[in-house]
This record gives structure tokens, C-alpha cells and sequence, in this order.
């Protein structure tokens, strides 16, 4: 496990960013004679949550391989390149037919290139400000959602993790994933049905009821595994949450209602001023899998999550969007544990300013107080939020 945050340095011309990198279980990589070039100078702002360091504790570290370089030009490229991907998008999505409303009337935008490509803020009747999906990250998960919904590959994934969870009753009613390995997407998507139909015809999964006393979905609190998967002893987690006490309490529709799967779905849970539903949606399929099939009850960190995409996968320093199924099959791709919640609790970033993001000025506040303080958690201004060291 890794985890990045900035580090700064100033020479007599320019700042100079480069990453710390806390190595919990691998060597360094970085070279100790590594020059520093005008190019990776970083001219910005220096982050207001950045913890200064001397000029020796950098090159000590620099040499360790704790580091990696990060420059203003870097980060001006990941805006560029979220622009670039943003056209090819409309490209991909123009002229294909069917697509949902919303993203048909985007496409119809007069001034396509005045469109924000962050997420956007928006304010709810009660004056609560949730963040949304901006219109880059929307055309790309359609775009995505296209990709997989034509993958044989992963229609034969999802019709395997569900017959193998059939009873044996069932499963000698439908075709085995083996006699499945060749198939057209066609064909297994009518496999995928067969198994719906079986399942309808199950009494015990039918509609749902109003319980006759009202309770919330889920564990009663979701202990902790027995091992630490994330990077505990790296990361400070603050004194953040991902659920949400008011909205967990058992006096809505979620509590009014018995349905079929209530006890293996996660409490109630917030993304806060942030964009980040994707992570909580991929998450929360995860802890759901694990109570079904292992009996399993954990609390997986979105924090971590969202921090590996921002920072590694899908680098973007100011621009939370991303796509759960995506972030899933990229943790499955690279082999990646996921940390749980008590390793780097969520920062629900409660006091970031009402802006679209695409810059640091979205990201102020960031930190605050989630980040502050003797009991402050891990944090940056920034979507990976990896904390940031500074150098004069």
C-alpha cells in the first residue's frame, strides 16, 4: 500500500512539487541523484494545508525514494487531458441514437466548450448543497456503460458470480458458466434472464412488505474485519465518517419496508460536499457481496478508494468524477486490496466553498476541520486529498 501527498520546494526561481510517497511494505524507486529541471518547477499557489519541512528532511527523502516529482505543468495537463477526453466523448455519443435524456440534452448544448469539467454543485430546497456529476464525468460514464454493456466478457463474469450463488435446486435449472465460455453476448444475457426468472418464482424473494416494527437496513453497526487491509499505520483518520447518523435513524422508507436483501445492505451513508456517489456506490456493492457471500460484515473506506483513483489510476488533482463498475474493475485489474474505514475515515469536507471544481479554488477549505488539529485526520486540499509537505 501506498499513499502520496505534496511536497514543495522553492529554489531562488520557482517552487518546486514533488509527491511523498510513505512506503509501507516495497523499497524505494527514486534515484538519490535525481536533478531537479525548471520544468517540474511548481509556479502555483502553495497548498494551504501543506506541512513545511526543511530542505534536508526533502533531500533525505528524495533520496530514500520517498518521493516523486509533481509540477504545475503536471497538473495543467490533467486539466487539458480531461477537455481532450471530453470531446472525444461527444464524438463517441453524437449521432448513436439512443442515449439517456440528460445526456441527450447536453450534447445538444449551444457552447459545449463553456460546460464545467468538474462536478457541480447544486442546492437542495432546504439550502443543503450536494455535489453532481459535471458534464465530462456524465458523458464519460455513458460512454464507459456502452463499453461494458458490449463486453461478453463481463456479462459471463456477472452471470457466474450469480449462479454460483443460486441454491443447488436452481442452479440444476439453469446452464453452467462452463457450457457458457464460448458464447455470444446474446446468449449469455438470455442466461442472465433465465436465472432472473428462477429467482422471481422464489416465494421468499418476493414484494416487498411494511414491517410491522420499523428497522433500519443492514448490520446493526458493521464491525471491523480481524486485519487491517488498508494502510493503518500510515494514515491518520481523523475524526471523519461516511455515515450519516440522521438519515441512518429507522424513520424512512428504507426502515418503513421489508424487502428481501435489507439485512446485507450497508447503513445509510453521506458523500457530503463531494463528488464522490461513485465511490459509496461501488463500496457499498462490495460490503453487500461480502455479507452475502461470506457472512462478512465490514466498512470499507471511500476515502482510500477515492484516493487511489485520483492519485493513481485516473490521476486528477481537481476533479473528484469517476465511475464505480470502472474503479472495481481497476482494483480487480491491479491485484488492489481496499483499506476499511477505520484506516482513513471520510472527509465529508463539510466547509469547501459552493464552486465547480477544475481547480484549487473548489478545494479550498478542503481540510477543514476534518484535517486540523491534534486528532486531524490525513488530508490535502485536493480530489486524492494525500497529504502535501512543502520546502523553502
Amino acid at each position: 500500500m501506498t499513499l502520496r501527498g505534496w511536497l514543495v520546494t522553492r529554489t531562488r526561481r520557482a517552487w518546486l512539487a514533488v509527491l511523498l510517497l510513505t512506503l509501507a511494505a516495497c523499497g524505494g524507486n527514486t534515484p538519490a541523484n535525481l536533478a531537479l529541471h525548471p520544468e517540474d518547477a511548481w509556479t502555483a499557489t502553495v497548498p494551504a494545508s501543506a506541512t513545511i519541512v526543511g530542505s534536508t528532511e526533502f533531500s533525505r527523502m528524495l533520496g530514500d525514494g520517498e518521493i516523486e516529482l509533481r509540477s504545475t505543468r503536471e497538473v495543467d495537463a490533467q486539466a487539458a487531458a480531461l477537455r481532450d477526453r471530453f470531446e472525444s466523448d461527444v464524438l463517441s455519443l453524437e449521432g448513436t441514437g439512443s442515449v439517456p435524456p440528460d445526456i441527450a440534452d447536453l450534447l445538444s448544448s449551444a457552447d459545449l466548450s463553456a460546460v464545467p469539467m468538474g462536478d457541480v454543485p447544486s442546492s437542495l430546497p432546504d439550502g443543503t448543497v450536494v455535489t453532481l456529476n459535471g458534464p465530462a464525468t456524465r458523458l464519460h460514464d455513458e460512454v464507459k456503460a456502452r463499453d461494458l454493456a458490449g463486453s461478453v466478457k463481463n456479462a459471463l463474469t456477472a452471470y457466474t458470480v450469480s449462479y454460483d450463488l443460486l441454491p443447488d435446486g436452481l442452479k440444476a435449472q439453469a446452464p453452467s458458466p462452463d457450457s457458457l465460455a464460448t458464447a455470444t453476448l446474446s446468449e449469455v444475457m438470455a442466461a442472465l434472464a433465465q436465472i432472473d426468472d428462477l429467482l422471481a418464482g422464489d416465494p421468499s424473494l418476493r414484494a416487498a412488505r411494511v414491517e410491522e416494527t420499523p428497522a433500519a437496513p443492514g448490520p446493526s453497526g458493521l464491525a471491523a474485519a480481524s486485519e487491517a487491509t488498508g494502510p493503518a499505520t500510515q494514515l491518520e483518520p481523523g475524526q471523519g465518517s461516511d455515515e450519516d447518523g440522521e438519515c441512518s435513524a429507522p424513520t424512512g422508507l428504507a426502515g418503513l419496508f421489508w424487502f428481501p436483501l435489507k439485512s446485507f445492505v450497508s447503513p445509510v451513508k453521506s458523500q457530503g460536499n463531494r463528488g464522490t456517489c461513485w465511490a459509496f456506490a461501488a463500496l457499498g456493492a462490495v460490503e453487500s457481496q461480502q455479507l452475502v457471500q461470506n457472512g462478512r460484515q465490514i466498512n470499507l473506506s471511500e476515502q482510500f478508494l477515492v484516493n487511489q483513483v485520483k492519485r493513481v489510476w485516473s490521476p486528477s488533482d481537481y476533479s473528484e468524477g469517476f465511475w464505480g463498475p470502472a474503479a472495481l474493475n481497476e482494483a480487480v485489474d491491479r491485484g488492489q486490496n481496499l483499506a476499511e474505514e477505520f484506516s482513513w475515515t471520510y472527509n465529508k469536507a463539510s466547509n469547501r466553498p459552493s464552486l465547480p471544481d477544475g481547480d484549487a479554488a473548489a478545494y479550498e477549505d478542503t481540510c477543514d476541520p476534518y484535517g486540523i488539529g491534534a486528532n486531524g485526520g490525513s488530508c490535502s486540499e485536493s480530489a486524492h486529498e494525500s497529504p502535501v509537505y512543502c520546502t523553502e
